[in-house]
């Protein structure tokens, strides 16, 4: 009996020693992974930091060449500006029109078949290309002998009502 309390306390004491051995264990290992968060987070720092000075001196050097180039370019332009000779400008026109004279042009047969088209157009009777093309191809043929017109045309048409297009004032 007494050899068994015995064995009793001892496992007691050896469950209890390495429960601390645990403990112990788990304190080291947290401790361990803080420290390693916090070189972590001192390595990221500086990699941030290294970073920001390369962007820095990328945006330097660029800013420079551009500079450099924008120079360039002026001294460039200066020295075109230097060899082109200047020519003097001629007096701008006053672009007034006297356009009376075309009241006393007669008007031509052609001028008044254009009008005729216009007219036409305006008034929504000729719509598409072939209605253009035919319209043409009937002012532009010879015209039929005198009795035929009188027998296809009806008795009322006379040649009062028959008119072409009067030119725009």
């Amino acid at each position: 009996r007494r050899r068994r309390e015995t064995e009793v306390i001892r496992e007691a004491e050896e469950r209890e020693r390495k429960r601390e051995k645990e403990r112990q264990k788990k304190e080291r290992n947290m401790a361990l992974f803080e420290r390693l968060e916090a070189l972590r987070e001192i390595v990221r720092e500086d990699y941030l930091s290294a970073l920001e000075d390369k962007v820095d001196r990328q945006r330097r050097k660029l800013k420079e060449r551009d500079e450099k180039e924008k120079r360039k370019k002026e001294v460039a332009e200066k020295k075109k500006e230097a060899t082109r000779r200047k020519k003097p400008r001629q007096p701008r026109s006053d672009g007034t029109s006297d356009w009376s004279f075309l009241a006393h042009v007669p008007e031509t047969q052609f001028y008044r078949l254009i009008e005729l088209e216009y007219e036409m157009k305006r008034e929504g009777k000729l719509k598409t290309a072939c209605d253009f093309r035919d319209l043409w191809d009937r002012m532009l043929a010879p015209p039929p002998p005198k009795e035929s017109l009188l027998q296809i045309m009806p008795a009322e048409v006379s040649d009062s009502t028959i008119t072409t297009a009067s030119p725009p004032a």
